[in-house]
């Protein structure tokens, strides 16, 4: 019978690019009228964000900003607080044409250092890492069935994992908040702080629908109660467009808060409430997830055989994290310490490595407080605190696309002037598990030439050591996987203990 091959196209995805590039953090600010003049800096930071990232054929490009925020006393004895966004750009050269492509970001602040140069002006020195991953989708003709010719294939199935692609936009949410009932009317603000709940998002008639809740944190200067601080709760949706989706899709959808302003209001000719400006990156990723019975390995018990196979990583599962890890954390406070006035955390770099059982990551994070003395005048404070974190996987290497984000942060403090303090992380994302997978994509017989039965024996006696597979045996001596089994009244092709197999040539 002659030899009939089907073959069938699979789509699959793999990372095409893993790199870092070093960014520069260079900035000179000067003080706007408004600001009082700079008496002695507090704190520094700087939050790179990406705001888009577009593949052309062989090019990615990447805009962001980095956000720096610093914290400095005036002359006065006031906390004032001044933000600026200092936007960067990458281009990277792939090695391959992309299609349909997914990016993953990891930005880590190598070291910051702010100074005063006058009472109105600010130097600001850094850099940071941009750890880049790509993602793409290529496409493999696998031989997924053959008969004829005495051919026998082993068959296993391949799951694929397919990109879509991604989706990054902007959104821009406005809004007049108004302050508690009975709260002093705001002079200034100190602080902002933004972050958006897990994503609850759907696919509804091939488009991503989702919605999420904005948290705000203003702390701010009264008119007559020093500093305080007010929290809202600002529901925010986003309608994402994406070719090919359906129902059995799997979506990774993030707000992710970029740029905060807020300001006071008047009403009633007093001031009683902020007038907030949130900028807030979308991202949308997506993917299919298939399952093929492909070929990894042929021969014929009648013909000599020829196999053409393909070695290949790719991607072949992914598994959805949203979950909350707690930090806790005792600091002392120096003596004259009257209030604390605000506590918050900030995740600073997330190392993740693969082990030989799933993955590892070490959070760092920072600590953050404001207080007062016994003078009443503000003073900063700050600790770096870290956790591990780890997630089992098996029989495959793991690419992470996870963001570590503190959404709750708690403090108690004694009588002896330490302060616990508990951090709620919320850890959200992707992990795509990639393995190396062989497949054959072409196969030929010798079909004028057959492999004489003379040559051989009618019956062989085989003694088959533990573990050993009925496969290997078979295509060792060009016998019928089926045949071996049966002879044997075998019904698993592994062998379990060191035995003697019949194996029929015939």
């Amino acid at each position: 019978m002659e030899l009939k091959i089907t073959k069938e196209p699979i789509a699959c995805g793999r990372a095409i690019y893993d790199s870092f590039a070093e960014q520069s953090i260079e900035s000179d600010i000067l003080l706007p009228d408004y600001l009082p003049s700079v008496m002695r800096v507090m704190s520094c930071k700087a939050e790179p964000r990406i705001m888009s990232a577009a593949c052309d054929d062989r090019k990615l490009t990447v805009d962001g900003v980095t956000l720096i925020e610093i914290f400095y006393s005036s002359e006065e004895g006031k906390m004032c607080s001044i933000e600026q966004k200092l936007p960067f750009s990458r281009s990277i050269e792939l090695k391959t044409a992309v299609v349909d492509p997914m990016t993953v970001f990891d930005a880590r602040v190598d070291y910051l250092n702010c100074r005063a140069v006058s009472p109105q002006r600010l130097d600001v020195r850094g850099a940071f890492t941009l750890g880049i991953k790509v993602l793409s989708r290529f496409e493999r003709e696998i031989v997924t069935e053959a008969e004829g010719s005495g051919i026998q294939l082993k068959r296993e199935e391949m799951r694929c994992v397919r990109p879509l692609g991604e989706s990054r936009l902007r959104m821009t949410v406005r809004e007049e908040l108004e302050l508690g009932y009975g709260k002093s009317a705001a002079l200034s603000v100190i602080r902002t702080a933004a972050f958006c709940n897990t994503a609850d998002c759907k696919i509804v008639a091939g488009k991503i629908v989702a919605k999420s809740e904005l948290n705000l944190h203003i702390l701010y200067e009264s008119e007559n109660d020093g500093i305080c601080s007010m929290d809202y709760i600002i529901p925010v949706s986003q309608m994402i467009d994406m070719e090919g989706l359906n129902e059995e899709c799997g979506c990774d959808v993030r707000f992710e808060p970029c740029a905060v302003e807020a300001v006071p209001i008047k009403g009633n000719g007093e001031q009683n409430g902020f007038s907030a400006e949130i900028t807030v990156m979308v991202t949308a990723k997506a993917v299919s997830v298939s399952g093929v019975m492909a070929a990894q390995d042929a021969y014929s018990t009648l013909h000599p055989c020829r196999m053409e196979s393909d070695r290949v990583s790719m991607i072949c599962d992914t598994e959805h994290i949203d979950g909350n890890s707690s930090i806790k954390d005792i600091q002392e406070l120096p003596e004259g310490i009257s209030e604390i006035k605000d506590v918050w955390c900030e995740v600073r770099s997330v190392e993740i490595k693969n082990t030989g059982e799933g993955v590892e990551a070490e959070c760092r994070a920072m600590i953050r407080m404001i207080a007062l003395d016994e003078q009443g005048q503000p003073v900063y404070y700050e600790k770096a605190s870290s956790f591990p974190w780890k997630r089992g996987i098996s029989g495959g290497e793991a690419l992470c696309d996870l963001k570590f984000t503190a959404v709750g942060c708690s403090y108690s403090r004694d009588s002896a002037g330490r302060v616990d303090i508990r951090v709620e992380i919320n850890v959200f994302g992707t992990i795509y598990k990639t393995v190396e997978w062989q497949g054959v994509t072409a196969l030929t017989v010798e079909e004028e030439q057959k492999i004489q039965a003379g040559d051989r024996s009618a019956l062989i006696i085989y003694y088959a050591d533990e573990g050993e597979d009925i496969w290997n045996i078979s295509k060792r001596y060009a016998a019928s996987v089926s045949a071996v089994m049966e002879e044997n009244g075998m019904e698993n092709s592994r062998i379990g203990t060191r035995t003697m197999l019949l194996i029929p040539m015939a």
